[in-house]
Parts: structure tokens; C-alpha cells; sequence
């Protein structure tokens, strides 16, 4: 008999007696285990028990479903921006070009230069003619001063010429009916006047003067020498100091002329000589 033979013949032998604790062991363990099992299980079941309480309705209350909502609209994306055209290229430019633009450029500039000379010589021919206009009207001016003091002139040689027709008169009547010079009428006459005289002879030549006072200084002075007939007709009147102002002075003896008769004096003749000062704020 081989070797293979008489191992698997002895492997189909019953074990021999003693061998069956591993047995014994593994089913010690087995039964322990169910015993732990079954401890766990029994105490578990004597826990305390939790209480619970509950409330029975009849209904249940009804509860409004929620508003549903629309949800808003995504709004659409913005289109894209176009995009810009590149820009044309330069046009290039020639020689004759560059050379015709030149030329353009000098003709308008002769041109400008040209309009602005003639501005120019209109503005100039316009003050010109202003100032031609402006002399003329000066001159104008002067020509009708001149015609006016002519003629004022003559007017006071008129008026001179007839106060010495009169006083030719008055002394031809006065040396034939007073018996000469010496007589008392023209004794009477030449009698000095009272103190009060001077200024109410003064109050009634103002009434006549026109003249506008305004600018002058109020220290010019007029003195001027009256001569009258006993009834106050004023025979000649001239100025003894004059006051630097042609103009005041001649309204002086306009005003005086106007004035004629004076008034008489408290014995009721006229002085026949009288000097008044004139000022402006007098």
C-alpha cells in the first residue's frame, strides 16, 4: 500500500476518545452568549414609560392656501453695442494738391487783408464826416451867438439913442419952463434920497431881472449909476464898476431899462442920480 492510500484511509477512521474539547469549549461560549442576550432584552423591556397627550377636534380648521405669486419677468439682456467703423484711411495727398491749397490759403488772406483796409477807410471817412458835421454845428453856434449879441447891441443902441432923445427933450422943456439951472425944481430933484430908497429902488429892478443865477459866486458885484426925472422915467444909466461878467452886467441894465418908472421916494419925487449894487444873492 502506497502512502496517498494510507492517509486518506486514516482520515475515514473514527477520532479516538479524549478529543472533544474544542467541542465543549465553542458551545460554552455559544450558550453564554444567548444567556447575555436575553439579560439585555429583559431589561430593556422595564424602562419607564413616557407619557403622551393628545386633543381630539371634531374638524380640522381650514387654512387658506398661499397667494401665489407671479414671478416677474427676467427682463431681456440690452443688445450689444454696435461696434464703430474703423475709420477711412487718410486720403494722401499730391504735390499739386498741398500746392492749389496754398495758393487758396494766400488769396484769402490777401482777401481778409483787403476787407479789413476797407473797414478801416470807411471808419476813418466816418469820423471824418463827424467831425466836419461837429465844426459846422460849432460854427453854426458861434455865427447865431454873434447874430444874437449884434443884435442885442442894437437894441441897447436903439434904447441908448432914444433915453438921450429924451433927456435932450426933458432938459430942452426943463431949461424952458424952470427959468435955468438953478431953479428949486432941479434943486428938488438932485436932493439926496432917503436911507430906505436904495433898497426898495434895488427890490423893484430885481423884479424885472432875468438871468439865471445858477453858477454864479455870490460875491460878483455890479455897480451902476441911475439918472431919472422926478416922475421915475429913467434918462440914462451906465456902469461904474463892472463885475467881470459881460452877461450879469447887461441883464443889470436890461432889468433897469424894464423897470422904467422907479419909484418914488417918501417926499414923492424920484432922485435924479442914484448908484445900486447889484449881486446875485442880494
Amino acid at each position: 500500500m502506497t502512502a496517498a492510500a494510507a492517509a486518506s484511509h486514516g482520515a475515514l477512521q473514527p477520532r479516538p476518545p479524549g478529543g472533544l474539547l474544542p467541542g465543549a469549549g465553542l458551545s460554552l461560549a455559544v450558550h453564554v452568549g444567548l444567556v447575555a442576550a436575553i439579560a439585555l432584552g429583559v431589561s430593556w423591556q422595564r424602562t419607564a414609560q413616557v407619557e403622551f397627550s393628545a386633543e381630539l377636534w371634531s374638524a380640522l380648521p381650514e387654512v387658506a392656501a398661499p397667494r401665489t405669486v407671479a414671478p416677474e419677468p427676467t427682463p431681456a439682456p440690452p443688445p450689444p453695442a454696435p461696434t464703430p467703423a474703423p475709420p477711412p484711411p487718410a486720403p494722401t495727398r499730391s504735390a499739386a494738391d498741398i500746392a492749389l491749397e496754398r495758393e487758396r490759403a494766400v488769396q484769402r488772406e490777401q482777401a481778409e487783408r483787403e476787407a479789413r483796409l476797407k473797414r478801416e477807410r470807411e471808419a476813418e471817412a466816418k469820423r471824418a464826416k463827424a467831425a466836419e458835421e461837429a465844426a459846422l454845428q460849432r460854427q453854426r453856434e458861434l455865427q447865431k451867438q454873434r447874430e444874437e449879441e449884434r443884435a442885442a447891441k442894437a437894441e441897447e443902441e436903439r434904447i441908448e439913442k432914444l433915453r438921450q432923445d429924451n433927456l435932450k427933450r426933458l432938459q430942452a422943456q426943463a431949461g424952458g419952463g424952470s427959468g435955468g439951472p438953478s431953479s428949486t425944481g432941479t434943486a428938488a430933484r438932485n436932493a439926496a434920497p432917503s436911507q430906505q430908497y436904495g433898497g426898495i429902488l434895488k427890490e423893484h429892478i430885481r423884479t424885472q431881472l432875468k438871468f439865471d443865477i445858477t453858477g454864479l459866486p455870490p460875491t460878483l458885484t455890479t455897480v451902476v449909476e441911475i439918472r431919472a426925472t422926478a416922475s421915475g422915467t429913467v434918462l440914462s444909466r451906465r456902469i461904474v464898476k463892472a463885475s467881470g461878467n459881460e452877461a450879469w452886467d447887461n441883464a443889470v441894465l436890461r432889468a433897469i431899462d424894464a423897470a422904467s418908472p422907479l419909484p418914488r421916494d417918501k417926499n414923492g419925487t424920484t432922485p435924479g442920480s442914484i448908484e445900486i449894487v447889484f449881486r446875485p444873492v442880494d
